[in-house]
């Protein structure tokens, strides 16, 4: 099965992890890839995919955020078309995706959250200078990531 994996990964963390271990064919889309060095979007497309190859071998498109819902997945087609032919369906854990891509017919494969953390919480916790949000992110990333998010402003 191929899969598209729609996140803004800010940061990637444990459980996008799990979610990428769970399929051998997965293309990673990187949203709101235009976005960096704000409280929400700390880090660049850059910074961003060099985090999740330290976790996968597979392909990792940007999809820049066009801000119009009823385009908006035929642009994500577009640009996943660039990278496979087909798609058997989208994995997201985001409601608007999910929402969005149900209505153009696109197969949505919901998320079942194994890890009780998300990256708002990260984010948060890098800020406060809080070392638990280490558990939740992969080591390789700590150094890379840890003074870009805590040099943003929440």
């Amino acid at each position: 099965m191929s899969v598209v994996f729609i996140g803004r990964f800010q940061p990637l963390h444990k459980g996008h992890v799990s979610i990428i271990q769970q399929y051998a064919d997965i293309i990673i889309a990187v949203g709101s890839s235009q976005y960096s060095r704000t409280a929400d979007n700390p880090l660049n497309f850059s910074e961003r995919r060099w985090c999740l190859q330290q976790v996968t071998t597979g392909p990792i498109v940007a999809v820049p955020d066009i801000h119009d819902d009823a385009h908006w997945v035929e642009h994500l087609i577009k640009i996943i078309y660039t990278v496979t032919p087909a798609i058997d369906g989208v994995v997201s854990g985001n409601a608007l995706v999910q929402r969005l891509c149900q209505a153009a017919g696109v197969r949505v494969i919901p998320i079942i959250q194994t890890l009780p953390i998300d990256a708002t919480t990260i984010r948060q916790l890098i800020r406060q200078h809080n070392p638990t949000w280490k558990q939740y992110v992969p080591t390789a990333i700590h150094d890379t990531i840890e003074p870009i998010i805590a040099q943003t402003a929440a």
